[in-house]
């Protein structure tokens, strides 16, 4: 065998190794933009199975209509809550679908791992948001109006914002090395730089 063939030969492998990165970083890009799409559907969806758990957390009964969700039932004080497209799961949840896309189109990042990270980073991105939800229920419950507003303008904002921030760089730290740690070359590369 000659060189030439050889190196053509692991460039086709190379080509044909890549189309299951290709086929799900197109899954998952086509996958955020149907859910954009999609998103009256999705927070109706979102609103049931949030309802369901501020219910476990909440006096009285929970139910959901639509985008609405209804804590109380059965108390004698039914509290209502909308799910507006500001404050749906889907605004979190997008950009981690969209960063494990984006990677999947570099060759560096192997599928295994990218997948390894979602499933880490899109339920930490998606549980923070409904416990947002129920930790503004529960204030709510308890302390009323202004419960409500600490917890959901400074402490429920503030733990989503953590846990988004998290997602994402968890999902780029385990697409990176395949694990939950920090690379050397990432604490190595700051110290050549402090000194």
């Amino acid at each position: 065998m000659s060189t030439a063939t050889t190196r053509g030969r692991r460039v086709a492998s190379r080509r044909t190794t890549r189309r299951p990165e290709l086929l799900t970083a197109a899954i998952l890009l086509g996958l955020s933009l149907i859910l954009a799409m999609n998103a009256d559907t999705v927070i109706t969806l979102e609103a049931r199975f949030t309802a369901f758990a501020m219910g476990l957390f909440t006096f009285g009964g929970s139910t959901s209509h639509e985008h609405l969700i209804y804590i109380g039932i059965g108390t004698g004080e039914v509290l209502g809550f909308l799910i507006t497209p500001l404050c749906t799961s889907l605004v979190l949840a997008t950009p981690v679908l969209i960063l494990a896309g984006v990677l999947l189109l570099f060759p560096r990042y192997r599928l295994s791992w990218v997948g390894k990270g979602l499933l880490v980073s899109l339920p930490l991105a998606v549980g923070a948001n409904i416990a947002r939800f129920v930790l503004v229920g529960v204030a709510l419950q308890l302390w009323g109006r202004g419960g409500f507003e600490v917890m959901h303008h400074y402490v429920g904002s503030v733990l989503v914002l953590l846990c988004s921030a998290a997602a994402l760089v968890l999902l780029l730290l385990i697409a990176t090395t395949g694990k939950l740690a920090i690379p050397k070359s990432w604490l190595s590369g700051r110290g050549k730089r402090r000194s």
